[in-house]
């Protein structure tokens, strides 16, 4: 099967790389809040956070090689 691709004007190409680093912010936000959290729900609950964060990152991926674009790098 042929991939695929989504058409993509500039805004929403630009919309789409706003988006992946917001939710890359976001992870690495949940990351150095698990480090300093010691309630175990708490834990859990960045966890889980922190999952569906990476679902979101996976799935904006996805739409942007649809669209025939390259993600940017991402920094840690």
């Amino acid at each position: 099967m042929l991939p695929h691709h989504i058409q993509m004007s500039e805004m929403e190409r630009l919309q789409m790389m706003e988006l992946l680093r917001f939710e890359n912010h976001c992870s690495r936000k949940i990351s150095a809040y698990m480090d300093q959290v010691q309630d175990p729900q708490i834990r859990s609950l960045l966890q889980q956070l922190s999952n569906k964060g990476q679902q979101h990152i996976n799935a904006i991926n996805g739409i942007m090689r649809d669209a025939g674009m390259s993600p940017p790098p991402t920094f840690s």
